[in-house]
């Protein structure tokens, strides 16, 4: 049996001293910033909203409609052009570039709407396991949820291994989905599970109520608990601003700085190959 109830609709505050709670409630939530855009101050928000628990985060970095099935970061403009035109399915933030340490909070601030479609969803992944566990039918599924190491990332990302349910040193039950999961060479009972993981995702995708973020908005997601997406859009008009956030209860707390100066040089290395 599906669940009905996985699907988040976060709830919206103009107060920020509420956004801890209701990230611990559900997972996500959104805050009415005002009409500040500027790195400083969105830096500035995140920062008093996880407090003394933060431990690194990243840059802001633009993303924007763009051509192209796959993401594609500048690093001149600090801006990630996504295919606007296909849904980008329930995902975390990260897992590509850092791996196990991928970020455990995640920060979408919206300056402008899509001029049509382009809503947004959320999944608290937490929920839907813990709900698969309280049907016995659905034992085989959880301790392979639990117990299987799946490969998390394609070969063009940081290739790393890790159950779909784990527990940081920190206390956090995290969760992860993406399109991306597989194992090899799986038995046939493997690939039977892993297939029933994903219908379940694309199920409670389908299922989850469809929200827009207006300007000024910011989404926060615990990235460990919910994945999220959105539907297509049309137009370019279509701008938030994300930060990747790390705290002390997160599985790792990489460099980004370094990280980000390592993606600068390969990108630079690419786009002028030296002669041989």
């Amino acid at each position: 049996m599906f669940s009905q109830t996985a699907g988040v609709r976060p709830e919206r505050t103009n107060d920020a001293g509420r956004i801890p709670l209701l990230l611990a409630m559900d997972g996500a939530a959104v805050l009415e910033t005002g009409s500040d855009f500027s790195d400083e101050h969105l830096l500035e928000c995140i920062r008093s909203l996880l407090g003394p628990a933060l431990r690194a985060l990243r840059q802001p970095i633009k993303v924007r409609a763009g051509s192209g099935a796959h993401p594609r970061l500048d690093w001149g403009t600090r801006t990630v052009h996504i295919d606007n035109a296909r849904r980008q399915g329930l995902h975390a933030d990260g897992y590509g570039r850092y791996g196990a340490a991928y970020p455990d909070y995640v920060f979408l601030l919206c300056e402008r709407a899509a001029e049509v479609g382009g809503a947004s969803f959320v999944v608290d992944l937490v929920r839907l396991v813990d709900d698969l566990r309280l049907d016995r039918t659905n034992s085989e599924l959880t301790e392979f949820l639990w117990s299987e190491p799946l490969e998390q990332c394609s070969p063009e990302g940081v290739l790393w291994e890790a159950p779909v349910a784990r527990t940081s040193a920190g206390g956090r039950r995290s969760v992860i989905c993406n399109d991306k999961q597989t194992i090899s060479d799986p038995t046939p009972a493997q690939a039977r599970l892993l297939g029933e993981w994903k219908q379940r995702v694309a199920q409670a995708e389908q299922e989850a109520p469809r929200f827009l973020l207006g300007r000024g908005g910011l989404l926060c997601l615990d990235n460990y608990r919910v994945a999220h997406g959105r539907d297509p859009y049309e137009g370019d008009a279509r701008l938030l601003h994300r930060v990747w956030t790390w705290t002390e209860a997160a599985f790792g707390v990489p460099d980004p700085d370094a990280t980000d100066v390592a993606g600068a040089a390969q990108d630079l290395a690419d786009a002028h190959p030296q002669p041989t």
